[in-house]
């Protein structure tokens, strides 16, 4: 027989509750004036969510009380709710701050979600108590990212309320259910990725696609900007695949130069060459039966490609990570079993159409292609970047007691406004500059001191719009859309559908109905 779901209240706590408690409870009138800011009203009534637990034919399993504030007026009131009612302490700078409401709300639903098992819980969200911007934050979430039943008491009776739209229609970056069941639906996935900071749609799709190539052994190639946390995502492929008991040898190809490229990748044998003083197992011997990771796999010289295209083609009848290499100065060729995961910041589809890369090594490596989203495209998973990068700075750097950094409000705001040309790399790197500079609290000042160099490059001026008698209104808007077209294209490494992301465009149809309207072939851009 199937068990019924565990049903759990979710609930912010008002001043409205605490002040029935207080009338209900006269000792505490004075701490609950002194929390609240407020004489004692004299609204009749058990308070919002006493009402509705009071009304309602519901049975909750447990009940979470959500508050910013540590005064023990709130513990005491969670108290009368009873034995399954727990106090949630959630850091809050101000109740009527979006940001500050999501990020603490999520945080507590989060925490939940790890203690109990997908598809066994019906949550519940209380509307009646707290403020418009916590109400409308449960609203959101339980529309989305926590599919919740929303409560709301009137007149001593509790409704249910639904919605009359889609929430996604409205908050396009919301998690796609689907793909966070996915990334839940074992602790394995979720360990994988739990180094790479941030729940929004972009990141969560990168992951979704990522975690699905790392169940077969067929090449990946992961494509983003700089800073991105390429390598982030290989490991966590590489942790996720059958591989995973195995060390992850990882080369950077942009460090090795050109002369040493042959020799580090597949080895040599002693005196192959000047300075080959002994035997050398290059990276594809090392990562025998595990994950090579090639970063910046765009920077091999041609004939390095050459080289590297052959030992990716296996024999007729071996598997597909089967590689046959030959170490320099060696007589007989080896065979090493290999899985292959590449990444680079460069266009290689662009790369390959002005011959600077080999068309079949592009094929062979792009087995499956992950794009990873600059940190200015998934600007909602700024604040979790920020809390992840600061506590691992903390921890490093300012492991004394009291000696902790933390980040003022116009701080956030800045990181969050600033467009990270070198993504979460940079803004790590900044954010420890800056936190060096500080004595406690890291304000806006020092990371803009800590930006200085950037900050100081000239402003390009606004572009020159051609009037005369020759312009054309809408000649002159399909340049630019074109150059925006083309922009997103080199970003997404020629993946239209990332293309389409970056565009704001809902899929694939809608950018080759702009490319069919412009006169313009996708491969010719």
């Amino acid at each position: 027989m199937n068990k019924s779901p565990q049903n759990l209240l979710f609930s912010w706590v008002g001043h409205a509750d605490l002040h029935a408690f207080a009338r209900l409870h006269g000792k505490h009138a004075a701490d609950v004036e002194r929390v609240t800011g407020k004489k004692l009203s004299t609204t009749k009534g058990a308070g919002p969510l006493a009402t509705m637990l009071a009304a309602t034919a519901l049975s909750f399993d447990h009940i979470y009380l959500l508050t910013s504030d540590p005064d023990p007026v709130y513990a005491r009131y969670a108290a009368t709710i009873g034995k399954k009612a727990s106090l949630q302490l959630t850091a809050l700078r101000s109740p009527a701050d979006y940001e500050d409401v999501y990020a603490a709300t999520t945080k507590v639903l989060e925490e939940v979600a790890r203690i109990t098992a997908p598809g066994a819980t019906q949550l519940y969200f209380n509307l009646s108590s707290g403020t418009p911007t916590m109400a409308s934050i449960m609203v959101l979430l339980g529309n989305s990212r926590f599919p919740a039943k929303l409560l709301q008491a009137y007149g001593g009776a509790v409704e249910e309320t639904r919605l009359p739209f889609k929430v996604d229609l409205f908050l396009p970056d919301l998690l796609d259910k689907s793909l966070q069941r996915f990334l839940d639906s074992g602790p394995q996935i979720g360990e994988a990725f739990n180094r790479i900071s941030g729940n929004g749609s972009l990141i969560t799709k990168a992951k979704h696609v990522a975690a699905r190539f790392a169940q077969r052994d067929g090449s990946v190639l992961l494509v983003g900007e700089t800073g991105v946390g390429k390598e982030l995502f290989a490991s966590a492929i590489h942790a996720l695949s059958s591989r995973t008991g195995r060390t992850m040898v990882e080369i950077n190809c942009a460090a090795i130069p050109e002369s040493l490229q042959e020799s580090i990748l597949f080895g040599h044998r002693k005196g192959a060459f000047t300075g080959a003083s002994d035997h050398y197992d290059g990276a594809f011997t090392q990562a025998h039966e595990s994950t090579l990771f090639l970063d910046e796999v765009g920077e091999l010289s041609p004939s390095t490609q050459a080289k590297l295209l052959r030992a990716l083609q296996p024999s007729i009848g071996e598997s597909t990570t089967s590689r046959t290499i030959t170490p320099m100065g060696s007589p007989r060729p080896i065979t090493v079993d290999v899985r292959i995961i590449a990444a680079t910041n460069r266009n290689l589809a662009a790369m390959v159409r002005s011959g600077a890369f080999r068309r079949d090594l592009y094929h062979r490596l792009n087995q499956g292609l992950v794009y990873i989203p600059a940190l200015r495209e998934r600007r909602s998973d700024i604040p979790a970047v920020i809390d992840d990068l600061l506590q691992g700075i903390n921890a490093e750097f300012f492991a004394k007691p009291g000696d902790a950094r933390a980040l003022s409000r116009d701080a956030r705001s800045f990181i969050s406004s600033y467009d990270w040309p070198g993504n979460v790399r940079q803004l790590r790197q900044v954010l420890l500059q800056a936190a060096l500079l500080s004595d406690g609290e890291i304000t806006r000042h020092h990371l803009r001191d800590s930006l200085a160099d950037e900050l100081a490059v000239d402003v390009p001026p606004a572009p020159q719009i051609p009037f005369g008698e020759d312009f054309v209104l809408a000649d002159y808007l399909n340049d630019i859309e074109l150059k925006a077209v083309t922009e997103a294209k080199r970003r997404s490494g020629g993946n239209k559908s990332a293309a389409a992301r970056l565009l704001g465009l809902q899929d694939n149809r809608f950018l080759d109905s702009r490319l069919k309207a412009m006169r313009i072939d996708w491969e010719s851009l």
